[in-house]
């Protein structure tokens, strides 16, 4: 029973050891475009996002797109994805012009970033990691934080804590 296994090990405070941020994407480059101009923006085509209720990224598109004041007139033209990578990859492919997706996989991607999303604008987006008592992990937590790791964290897009 793994429960009664972890049960002895007492886990430590999570420790952030990265952020990240959600953009705009599109298939094709066009001018910033604000999330409060996405309705026109889209007419009849689609928005390709990770599922609105059960995944991260998804949480927190809906998030900014509510706190923009768009959500009811974008909900409808929506492609909820079953994660980031496919939303992205529908983008990516045409299938769907417009998405919201996580800056560092968009990096990862042959696809235009229309608009960086204002952090303030949803729940932030941490990584954190969690060192157990008895030492196990912790000197790996400790390489997370430094300045070694983080610079090649910062190389793929994440921000720092």
């Amino acid at each position: 029973d793994w429960a009664a296994t972890l049960a002895p090990l007492a886990i430590s405070a999570p420790v952030t050891f990265a952020t990240n941020h959600l953009v705009l994407i599109g298939h094709e480059p066009r001018p910033d475009t604000a999330l409060s101009d996405l309705p026109a923006v889209l007419g009849k085509d689609r928005l390709a996002v990770a599922q609105t209720e059960a995944v991260p990224a998804g949480v927190y598109a809906r998030e900014a797109l509510q706190n923009a004041g768009v959500w009811s007139r974008v909900q409808p033209r929506l492609v909820e994805a079953a994660n980031v990578r496919a939303a992205l990859v529908l983008v990516a492919r045409g299938d769907v012009r417009f998405g919201i997706v996580y800056a560092t996989d968009a990096a990862t991607s042959d696809v235009a970033v229309l608009h960086r999303i204002d952090k303030d604008s949803h729940s932030p987006i941490t990584y954190a990691a969690v060192p157990l008592s008895d030492g196990g992990g912790a000197s790996f937590v400790a390489f997370l934080q430094s300045e070694a790791a983080q610079t090649v964290l910062r190389g793929h897009g994440y921000g720092s804590p």
